[in-house]
């Protein structure tokens, strides 16, 4: 074992001589350097062959060439420049807050329902006073005096006096005795309606009872409240819906009946006797003269009698009976439709608020500011290239010979001249 490990000393030892060896020879020996290329010499060839010969490349290959972007790899960024941000500014602030405008105490609905109420009224006359009046149930004739004429006569005890002989008559009349009265007697007529039959018209009715307050479940009850101040959460009030019958009266049936507009007094006369009177004395020769020891009995009371002489008919009333007149009427009015309208059923009392605030800010804390960097330094690494620049080189070559064309008259004619170089793309960026 002793004698492999002296083995391997003694070989690496050797080898180093060796390396050294080598190092100090390429060292001392001098660099050779490649001489340059020289010049080609301008040669006029025009005038043996007569031909314009060129290189044209047919081949092109694109190689790398210098590097166009570098890059640094194990460098480290160190800071050379510090500043503080953030001094003085505020992290803790106090809010405040102050009311601009209250509102309240106030009342708000918390429970709606919905009521009827009248949507189309109607009117209807009914007779409010009435009274009772006499109307004619049996209708008769009366005579009556259309003509009258004028008489006097001798009143002294006549009815108890004989007639007289020697006054003869040839046509004896009578008047008739009357004993006369006044009677109220309708003198215009005119129609109206009555009612003949009554019904009962009905319609359903609500209204809104306040409920008492111990009937109400009050939340806030045990809530201490000083004596004569209101109670913040009192219950609000609340109603009910009762509804009722409500009935009146009106006309199912009319009929019509004729009733006295104008009245006026009529007299009324019924015979009690007759007085007789000559209407026509004797004439001729039926005359008996008088004696001359005739002495008639002067007449003392003469009167003057109206006696009728054409007569007619009319009409009169010969027996009433009692009616039921309307002296006054009245207009009822009656919903005849219904709608339904919503309305608050339970209020709720708010207490006073603020609707409007201003709200500031206090510092109360400030910042002690950070330190940072505002300024790096690279340290250290090495420069890599990173994408090299892209170089056309012709690969391949082509001699290309023409012939040169003389020109008699000695001119020179200018002409294109063709480029027979290719144009190197564009290098790739990487």
């Amino acid at each position: 074992m002793k004698s492999r490990k002296n083995f391997f000393i003694s070989a690496a030892v050797c080898a180093c001589f060796a390396l050294l060896l080598c190092i100090a020879v390429t060292q001392a020996h001098p660099v050779v350097k490649k001489p340059p290329t020289p010049k080609p010499k301008h040669v006029d060839s025009y005038g043996d062959h007569k031909k314009y010969c060129y290189k044209k490349c047919i081949q092109y290959d694109s190689i790398k060439g210098k590097c166009s972007t570098y890059g640094w790899e194990g460098t480290t960024k160190r800071c050379v420049q510090y500043k503080t941000i953030g001094k003085g500014h505020c992290v803790e602030y106090k809010r405040d807050e102050k009311c601009l405008k209250w509102e309240g105490p106030s009342t708000i609905c918390v429970a709606h329902g919905t009521r009827p109420e009248c949507a189309r009224t109607e009117k209807l006359t009914v007779c409010s006073k009435e009274d009772f009046r006499k109307s004619c149930k049996k209708k008769g004739y009366n005579g009556v005096c259309s003509a009258w004429a004028f008489r006097e006569i001798c009143v002294d005890n006549y009815a108890n006096k004989k007639p007289d002989p020697y006054a003869r008559c040839d046509l004896y009349s009578y008047i008739p005795k009357l004993q006369c009265y006044h009677k109220k007697r309708c003198a215009h007529y005119k129609v109206d309606s009555y009612c003949v039959r009554h019904r009962n018209k009905c319609r359903k009715e609500c209204k809104y009872v306040e409920v008492k307050a111990q009937d109400l479940y009050v939340p806030h009850n045990a809530v201490n409240v000083p004596k004569g101040k209101p109670d913040p959460y009192a219950p609000p009030k609340v109603f009910k819906k009762v509804c009722y019958k409500k009935c009146h009266k009106i006309c199912s049936e009319f009929a019509k009946r004729s009733l006295c507009d104008r009245y006026d007094n009529v007299k009324f006369c019924k015979k009690t006797g007759y007085i007789q009177y000559c209407a026509q004395p004797v004439s001729g020769d039926s005359y008996v003269p008088k004696p001359d020891t005739y002495n008639p009995q002067p007449c003392k009371n003469k009167k003057k009698i109206k006696y009728c002489i054409r007569w007619k008919k009319e009409k009169q009333c010969d027996e009433y009976r009692k009616v039921r007149v309307c002296l006054k009427r009245k207009t009822l009015y009656y919903c005849a439709a219904y709608k339904s309208t919503p309305f608050c059923t339970q209020y709720e009392n708010i207490p006073k608020r603020c609707v409007k605030k201003r709200h500031t800010k206090t510092c109360v804390k400030k910042s002690e500011g950070q330190r940072v960097c505002c300024k790096y330094a690279l340290e250290g690494g090495k420069q890599v290239c990173h994408a090299k620049a892209s170089i056309t080189k012709c690969a391949k070559f082509e001699t290309v010979c023409s012939k040169v064309q003389e020109d008699n008259n000695d001119t020179i004619h200018d002409s294109k001249k063709v480029s027979h170089k290719k144009v190197s793309p564009p290098a790739k960026k990487h």
